[in-house]
């Protein structure tokens, strides 16, 4: 699945995509509000996954 990037360090935003399964770390939140964090949002360019994850 394509995902827009622009900053490539999860600074701007514009990657935010939701993680409906699958494991993964992450090593910037930064643009997310603790709500979008809790509800499975990422920032796609700093989502490192551990399997398989499905988007939304």
């Amino acid at each position: 699945m394509p995902v827009t990037v622009a900053c490539r360090a999860g600074v701007c935003g514009c990657c935010k995509t939701k993680v409906v399964s699958g494991e993964y770390t992450v090593s910037s939140t930064m643009t997310l509000t603790d709500a979008e964090i809790a509800e499975g949002y990422v920032l796609a360019c700093s989502c490192h996954p551990q399997g398989d994850l499905v988007l939304a």
